[in-house]
């Protein structure tokens, strides 16, 4: 039996239960959504009751297995990388959300994903780790967080604070944010975007 299903649906998905509210609330109703990196699938099937159709995909096939145990019938879920997303049309869903992904994801593959999500989504959601951190022990915890998630993970996420974090997405991307907002007391932030050429 594989544990990493399982030690984030006990251990890692309640510690984002402030930030997974926040998009909750944020979402309006009625769309068709992509969940990118949906992990256990606990985000998907929170949206599932307010949501026209999710769809939540993920590359780790033993992620996917866990999520679709409790698959409401407007969801799918599909083993899938984020960086090859050629199954989806173009604006199909009206919402691709990444939510505690940006940060994960290697510097060069974020213009691949970016540009991915820009092309199958009318708008973009994206919460991840507040740009600065707060200060104290929630930083220091932050930090504690990204080191036990391995070597290369911890890379990831020191360049995606170097780099401002979501907080510079807009204008790399050329991204209006027409919301943002932060839970966790400071610690995670929510920005929605939507691309002004649409």
């Amino acid at each position: 039996m594989k544990l990493a299903p399982y030690f984030y649906h006990y251990f890692i998905d309640p510690l984002l239960t402030g930030s997974v509210a926040k998009i909750v609330d944020t979402v309006p109703a009625g769309l068709r959504i992509l969940d990118v990196a949906c992990g256990t699938g606990s985000l998907v099937i929170k949206l599932a009751p307010k949501s026209e159709h999710v769809t939540g995909i993920d590359i780790d096939p033993v992620m996917i297995g866990f999520a679709k145990r409790n698959n409401p019938k407007n969801t799918d879920f599909l083993v899938g990388d984020a960086r090859d997303m050629r199954s989806f049309s173009n604006k199909q869903f009206d919402l691709v959300i990444m939510s505690m992904a940006w940060h994960q994801f290697q510097n060069k593959q974020r213009e691949i994903i970016m540009n991915e999500a820009i092309r199958i989504g009318r708008k973009i959601l994206i919460s991840d780790y507040s740009y600065p951190s707060p200060y104290g022990y929630k930083k220091n915890l932050v930090k504690t967080i990204e080191r036990i998630a391995g070597r290369d993970h911890y890379r990831n996420f020191k360049t995606y604070m170097s780099e401002g974090g979501i907080t510079r997405i807009g204008e790399k991307y050329k991204l209006k944010a027409v919301k943002t907002d932060n839970s966790g007391a400071g610690i995670f932030s929510l920005f929605l975007f939507e691309d002004p050429g649409d």
